[in-house]
């Protein structure tokens, strides 16, 4: 097995599937938008809100703790091989009973009948995901290839099947189904890194207890992200609200991979193994580079998002989604946050073994979120989600950096963030006195984007962000490197 895995080739993979994932719905979320409308987007959004419920149940943590722990243990492939049977055993356990459960909600709401048995192969394909396991091994390719296909599969069969508003169940079936297939394409690899062992080796219970603190984070999690479409399908007349909130969370997503789902994903394993070798320096250099660089995209997405936003969403969405203009604004600062909370839980707390600390740091947003998303939801309706997570978000963000105040530079990392945000002002500033004239929403749209880009790269020029000069070097030596190659 190969010990040195290199992390650019690593990121460089997942960040292609992750520009896949983003590029796709381009592609079908606006036809899906004007399909299904408002209420049926709204309707699939409530019952995958449940979903997610018996999914994090089903999962138990396991995304988190497996990486870190098939990381720990990479170099020994006899040790290697029990610790992804017991932790995948585990899996199988609590997957089958959240199956079990999922098909008795069948009855609570028989209305949605079909749209419910839908999502049953989402939940069936969690025993299957095992990218954890690649993850862990720096191994990243081997969970994309597959799920390459499967985005295809799903991007072609939108187009056949969902034709009216009433074909809800046959989109909620090819999502799920493209799920369950790339899960399961995973195993086609997995015979190469693991050898055979005894099942009466294998120790499952030991993995219990570990679990249960990245449980409880994922729960934690799950209130503000998840409870936000369950309340508002509660609280709120018809499925439009939700059908508002979806689209502008769903931007979110489609952001957050260019911003630093990716990086982050790719890191755990690699600070794991640092703070396994106590390697302090490297990990101080590593968290303070990858936060200074996440912010940069972060902040610039933010500022990008609330320029666009009225023009984009009539593009992509459609005009029946127009009061999703202001919802996405003021979400996309959300992004901040998440950034810091992400960043410094993947460098530092998840691969330290301290989980359970950035999980105390997300019940206090949780329960913040939970007091104050009821009476948010009922006077706002979706806006009000989106304040409450916005708060609670911030909140966990603050408490992320106090706990890590030891490996940061802070009085380096508030003086280039102020730098980033003068630039994103600026950009925003640009965009929305730009003279549009007789020009298509569309081709404004294309404008406002390449001006928006090149207003924060030169502002961030003049003002020596760090961290954007760190991203010319690696382009310069890059292309260094290909002309030495061609020589």
């Amino acid at each position: 097995m190969n010990k040195n895995p290199n992390i650019k080739i690593n990121y460089l993979f997942k960040l292609t599937y992750q520009i896949l994932c983003v590029l796709i719905p381009f592609v079908t979320v606006p036809y899906v938008s004007r399909v299904l409308g408002p209420e049926g987007i709204g309707t699939y959004s409530f019952l995958q809100s449940l979903s997610r419920y018996f999914i994090i149940f089903a999962s138990l943590g396991t995304l988190l703790y497996g990486t870190r722990e098939i990381s720990r243990v990479r170099e020994n492939k006899v040790q290697l091989s029990k610790t992804f049977w017991e932790i995948e055993l585990l899996i199988c356990s609590t997957s089958t009973i959240a199956c079990i459960l999922w098909c008795c909600l069948v009855f609570v709401y028989p209305q949605e009948r079909s749209n419910c048995l839908a999502f049953l192969p989402l939940i069936l394909a969690v025993p299957f995901d095992i990218s954890w396991f690649y993850t862990g091994i720096e191994k990243i390719y081997y969970s994309v290839i597959w799920n390459f296909v499967s985005k295809i599969i799903v991007l072609v069969g939108i187009f056949i099947f969902v034709t009216t508003n009433d074909d809800l169940v046959e989109y909620i079936s090819l999502l799920s189904f493209s799920i369950f297939i790339g899960n399961v394409s995973m195993w086609i690899f997995l015979k190469r890194e693991i050898c055979k062992v005894k099942i009466t080796e294998l120790k499952v219970l030991r993995h219990i207890k570990p679990t249960l603190k990245y449980f409880i984070t994922a729960v934690a999690i799950s209130i503000y992200t998840v409870l936000d479409k369950t309340m508002i399908g509660i609280f709120t007349e018809g499925s439009a609200e939700n059908g508002y909130y979806e689209q502008a969370t769903k931007v979110i997503a489609m952001i957050t991979p260019f911003a630093f789902s990716a990086l982050n994903d790719v890191m755990i394993p690699r600070m794991s193994f640092l703070f396994a070798k106590n390697n302090l320096h490297e990990i101080k250099n590593r968290i303070n580079q990858s936060l200074n660089m996440e912010l940069l995209v972060s902040i610039g997405c933010v500022f990008g998002v609330i320029a666009v936003a009225p023009n984009f969403v009539k593009i992509f969405f459609g005009e029946a989604f127009m009061p999703v203009v202001l919802i996405l604004q003021i979400l996309s600062v959300i992004l901040i946050p998440i950034c810091i909370s992400t960043c410094t839980g993947s460098h530092y707390y998840v691969p330290s073994g301290k989980v359970f600390v950035g999980t105390k740091f997300t019940i206090v947003g949780a329960i913040v979120n939970v007091i104050i998303n009821a009476p948010l939801i009922i006077k706002f309706g979706a806006l009000g989600a989106v304040i409450a997570s916005l708060v609670a978000e911030t909140i966990i963000g603050i408490l992320y950096i106090r706990g890590t105040l030891q490996f940061l530079y802070i009085k380096q990392l508030l003086t280039n963030s102020l730098k980033k945000i003068l630039s994103g002002l600026t950009m925003l500033f640009v965009i929305v006195n730009m003279p549009i004239g007789d020009l298509t929403i569309a081709f404004a749209l294309v404008i406002q984007v390449i001006i928006g880009i090149v207003i924060y790269a030169v502002m961030l020029l003049l003002l020596k962000d760090p961290s954007f000069f760190m991203i010319l070097d690696f382009i310069r030596q890059k292309l260094n490197k290909g002309k030495v190659d061609n020589v």
